[in-house]
């Protein structure tokens, strides 16, 4: 069982088996599956990619990233795409800052991360965006961006 499986199963187990600690949020593993800066995307924002449908939400050059991991998801798995919108320099990126199982819902908290002040940059136009998979059901998933920075 991967390690994936196996955090998705004691989240599960553990949030609905332990009433007594099912008021403190379980944390759960994800990872990223691809990236992109230099192709126009969507504005800021978080979507969840429920099935091919989805796909023209997602810029051509992760598109195919993108099909191929819906058709590898696991029955409780989720295919998230977060974007940064449009960004005036290089250094930004898009991250997953949390994944935690609350009870009945996975809460994924997200933010565009900017360079560090007096980074070298490229000065060139950026379009961070991520692609995401989460161990969780679709009905169960709250996306919310964290407490923005200026950025």
């Amino acid at each position: 069982m991967s390690l994936f499986r196996a955090a998705a199963l004691f989240c599960l187990l553990f949030a609905s088996a332990t009433p007594l600690f099912a008021s403190e949020p379980v944390p759960l593993a994800w990872y990223g599956v691809a990236s992109s800066h230099y192709e126009p995307g969507p504005a800021r924002g978080a979507w969840i990619l429920a099935d091919e449908g989805d796909l023209p939400l997602v810029p051509p050059t992760l598109r195919l990233k993108a099909q191929e991991a819906l058709r590898s998801l696991e029955p409780r798995e989720t295919l998230l795409f977060l974007s940064a919108g449009m960004r005036s320099t290089g250094g930004y990126r898009v991250a997953v800052t949390d994944v935690r199982c609350d009870g009945s819902k996975v809460l994924v908290l997200w933010a565009v991360q900017g360079p560090p002040p007096g980074a070298m940059v490229s000065q060139a136009l950026t379009h961070p965006m991520a692609l995401v998979r989460i161990p969780a059901p679709l009905p169960a998933i709250e996306l919310r961006e964290a407490t923005r920075r200026s950025d």
